[in-house]
């Protein structure tokens, strides 16, 4: 429950939701241990993966907008971060094996080859 309260704080603060107080704890303590900043900079990944994914609140997306973007690394790993979703999504889209004829997006074989879902 402890890490769950920490993160929760923690994101928070990436989200630039809390009081100046609060802000300079936690600046205090990442400075101090590096295993907080680690998870820091972990959150800041998850975030930015969850803004990608529209997986925030709209309350979060404003804040991350408004606040964390004005980072211009965070900026930089938003550009990433889309770029490297839409190159993948790309990638997975009719992605055929012609030798086998069966999808490679689809490891367990379940769509079967094109043959036998032609023929139903």
């Amino acid at each position: 429950m402890q890490k769950c309260t920490e993160d929760y704080a923690l994101i928070n603060y990436l989200l630039g939701e809390l009081s100046e107080t609060e802000r300079d704890r936690i600046e205090d303590g990442y400075f101090a241990d590096d295993g907080l900043h680690e998870r820091l900079l972990a959150l800041e990944d998850e975030l930015t993966d969850c803004y990608v994914r529209g997986e925030l609140s709209p309350k979060q997306r404003q804040h991350f907008e408004e606040w964390f973007l004005r980072s211009p690394e965070r900026k930089e790993r938003l550009k990433f971060t889309r770029a490297y979703r839409a190159q993948k999504r790309g990638s997975n889209l009719k992605r055929v094996d012609l030798d086998e004829t069966l999808y490679l997006d689809n490891p367990f074989g379940c769509l079967g080859s094109r043959q036998s879902r032609s023929s139903s």
